[in-house]
């Protein structure tokens, strides 16, 4: 047939999966890979892998514990970086299911089998509900027995519409559970539907085989289904692949929709020469990042994209999902039809129609970078005219870098600052666009990341090396000293980092705090101690000991940081606190833990602290800890401020510059405590160290007026600053600066504005790349300014 012969399946420099690892080479996601099942990471010397269908297989009984950790032990060796710099993270999940398979014997490969068809199985029922009140577009649901899928009505109905016209569909999906829910829900008569389904002759063990649908109760949709054999080796598809490329030409030439369902499926279509709806499930960050969307952050529920992809392409500049510069196209963000859709790429609720002000003219990117910029300054002017000063610079280095910075400077000293921290929501994270739903005001207002988080990898690490009663379980908490008078909360601050605060007249302050002196009441024990029982050599009723002990400490160790211990407490009764929780209480040592401080107390104390605490002595020294624990902590120090929060970084002190090169800033970072191994435990990133990176800065000049800067980083585009540099910047741009603190940066550094209901980013938009920053990704806290 001639006509199908002259069909392109793909574009020339398609690749599965969209770029190879090689293309992050030089940042730190070179050194990581994030991709179910698989997690490794060998950034900064660090050296966590992790396989879920491993620890399955161990579980259930498929390998016995010397297999696992052959496994396990294969798998670390297998993961260097610079030998998989030519892989995309679809082709490097191919291989691991080899090693994985390469391990199983006869009897394993049976059980692994049976194992396999239990969960295929468990994801086959569906229960239809009309609506869903996760997020303002995803407004349907389907529920299953594992999980919810929630989508939006219109997209849907626009697929099914489509199907109708025709009685055959052409499918490719990366897993059961995917297909049956989705392939479902967008065949109107499945009955009188023919389902073309392409099958891979070397699936991986998660991936559909053709034994499958021999198997009862296993496809749903009562369809006439007829399976295409195709290769890849790699995790979804390959549309190199000349058996696919044959097989589906004449479906093309018959104009038979195609359907792409899965996160690895839709991944690796991504560079296809024709048209195809992608029904993409969010869960993995790559996924998430090419839709240009946050998963649900909901256990259990799955936000799942339906979209038509064209190959069609309107501007000059190239379509492409690429590892590190910004993409200029996502699933969602509707560019491809409408330039004025890039000025809020990120937000599927974006309606144009209600930013009239908004309109990009120009095709080039630059071009449209611009217009973005020009368009959000001159809508902060016309609200707030001279109030605030917008500040939008790029600043060439003598290496020929550039950084960019975005700045807002305050006139109003009372200008109001919030913070808002997930854990005080009952949340593990934030959805930023959707916070933004929720704020009314008719004028916008500004957002900035905050401070650092006790991360779920930071967690495991810690727990690791720790007995059952002294694991922390939840992760996501503010790591240092909180002070909030509204809520009645008071946590100990754990180094002498920096601080932020607000006076009872509404003026922003900035400072250094270390553990002084202060008030506990447990239950119905209460006592009260002074500075010298903090950390102290000598014997004491009460000794308060915090991740900040002494600087001989931190002088003494040499070694990896990772590796650090110090038990204290020998002979004494000692009670583990992280934020407001009671963790453990043991009567001998117990390991200091770089997210809280203990407190203990001479022997002699047991029989009141029992009684008064309601303790119960348990096994290997350990009390068990009564449910219901009432908590308080009084430090004097905070008598002055409506709330206040440690953990930053000082960058300017009274009007002193203390970052001016790296001599001084190492001075300063020991001064906070930033070089003690514990505190280099809670860090994925380390502060204090003298690289470029993204950044984040809050301070107040002499007038005490605010402002806030972001310095975009780790693009081409943006280089990110050193402290040196970020300070040199800051002093030509904002005169008179008293003090600032630098905050959580990397990926979190964002700052932004809410206006309408959206969020609109100031600093660089977010990327669609594993390299993005801003808060397009789920926050732990951030900075709510309004003037």
């Amino acid at each position: 047939m001639k006509g199908v012969g002259a069909i392109s399946i793909h574009k020339e420099d398609y690749l599965p999966g969209g770029y190879t690892k090689k293309v992050l080479k030089g940042y730190l996601q070179f050194q990581q890979m994030q991709s179910v099942p698989i997690s490794a990471d060998r950034t900064r010397g660090a050296r966590l892998f992790s396989d879920t269908i491993a620890e399955e297989w161990l579980e259930s009984g498929i390998w016995d514990k010397e297999t696992y950790n052959a496994y396990m032990k294969t798998l670390e060796d297998f993961f260097d970086f610079d030998r998989l710099e030519r892989y995309t993270n679809e082709q490097i999940l191919f291989q691991v299911d080899e090693l994985r398979k390469d391990l199983l014997t006869y009897s394993s490969y049976e059980k692994s089998l049976k194992w396999r068809l239990k969960k295929i199985k468990s994801g086959v029922s569906h229960t239809w509900e009309n609506n869903s009140n996760d997020h303002a577009y995803f407004n349907q649901r389907l529920e299953n027995s594992e999980k919810s899928y929630i989508f939006n009505e219109e997209s849907l109905e626009s697929v099914k519409s489509e199907l109708i016209k025709h009685n055959k569909v052409v499918v490719f999906a990366d897993n059961h559970s995917d297909l049956n829910a989705l392939l479902g829900i967008v065949i109107e008569n499945p009955k009188n539907t023919e389902v073309c389904l392409f099958v891979k002759t070397n699936p991986l063990i998660q991936e559909l085989t053709v034994s499958d649908f021999k198997t009862k109760s296993i496809f749903q949709p009562e369809t006439n289904l007829r399976l295409e054999l195709c290769t890849a080796r790699n995790a979804g598809y390959d549309l190199r692949d000349k058996s696919l490329s044959e097989k589906l030409k004449p479906y093309l030439n018959e104009k038979i929709p195609v359907l792409v369902i899965g996160e690895h499926a839709v991944l690796t279509f991504e560079g296809a020469d024709f048209e195809y709806t992608a029904l993409l499930p969010l869960t993995g960050d790559k996924a998430c990042k090419y839709a240009g969307l946050l998963p649900s952050l909901q256990d259990n529920i799955v936000r799942t994209i339906i979209k038509k992809v064209k190959p069609v392409w309107s501007y000059p500049f190239e379509k492409s999902f690429f590892g590190v510069e910004r993409s200029t196209f996502n699933l969602i963000s509707g560019v491809e039809h409408d330039k004025d859709q890039f000025m809020n790429m990120y937000s599927p609720t974006y309606e144009k129609n209600e930013f009239p002000a908004f309109t990009i003219q120009g095709n080039s990117w630059n071009k449209i970078l611009e217009k973005r910029e020009n368009n959000l300054q001159q809508m902060i002017h016309h609200h707030y005219d001279n109030q605030i000063q917008t500040i939008h610079n790029h600043y060439r280095q003598p290496d020929g870098k550039t950084i960019r910075m975005d700045a807002l400077l305050f006139n109003n000293p009372q200008t109001k600052v919030e913070p808002f921290l997930a854990q005080d929501e009952g949340k593990q994270l934030f959805d930023i666009r959707e916070f933004a739903k929720g704020i009314s005001t008719e004028d916008p207002v500004f957002l900035i990341n905050f401070l650092y988080f006790a991360t779920g990898k930071l967690l495991n690490v810690h727990d690791s090396k720790r007995q059952e009663q002294e694991k922390l379980n939840n992760a996501n908490f503010f790591i240092d000293g909180i002070y909030d008078m509204k809520r009645d909360k008071t946590t100990f601050p754990l180094y002498n980092k920096a601080y932020i605060a607000t006076t009872k007249e509404g003026e922003l302050r900035f400072g250094t705090q270390a553990l002084s002196a202060g008030k506990i009441k447990i239950n119905e024990y209460e006592c009260n101690w002074e500075k010298d029982a903090v950390n102290s050599l000598q014997e004491k009723e009460l000794i308060i000991y915090t991740p900040h002990p002494s600087k001989s400490d931190v002088n003494l160790f040499n070694g990896d940081f990772r590796q650090y211990d110090k038990y204290l407490g020998e002979g004494r009764l000692n009670l583990l606190i992280v934020n407001e929780e009671l963790v453990c209480a043991r009567k001998g040592p117990l390991m200091l833990s770089p997210f809280g401080v203990m407190l203990s107390f001479d022997i002699n104390k047991e029989v009141k602290l029992i009684k008064e605490i309601g303790l119960k002595l348990g096994e290997n020294g350990f009390y068990s800890i009564p449910e219901n624990l009432s908590l308080k902590i009084t430090l004097p120090e905070n008598h002055d401020y409506q709330w206040k929060y440690n953990g930053a970084n000082l960058l300017f002190k009274n009007g002193k510059d203390l970052m001016t090169d790296e001599k001084s800033a190492i001075n300063e970072f020991k001064n906070e405590g930033w070089f003690d191994p514990l505190s280099m435990q809670t860090q994925e990133t380390q502060v204090q160290q003298w690289v470029r990176g993204p950044r984040s800065v809050i301070g107040i000049d002499q007038g005490n007026r605010p402002f806030v800067a972001v310095f975009s980083g780790r693009t081409k585009e943006s280089a990110g600053a050193r402290f040196d540099e970020m300070n040199t910047i800051l002093k030509e741009t904002i005169p008179n600066i008293k003090d600032a603190i630098n905050m959580d940066g990397g990926a979190s550094a964002c700052l932004g504005m809410i206006y309408k209901g959206e969020f609109f980013e100031l600093s660089l938009p977010s990327c669609t790349t594993y390299t993005t920053t801003g808060m397009a990704r789920p926050v732990n806290s951030f900075l709510l300014v309004e003037p």
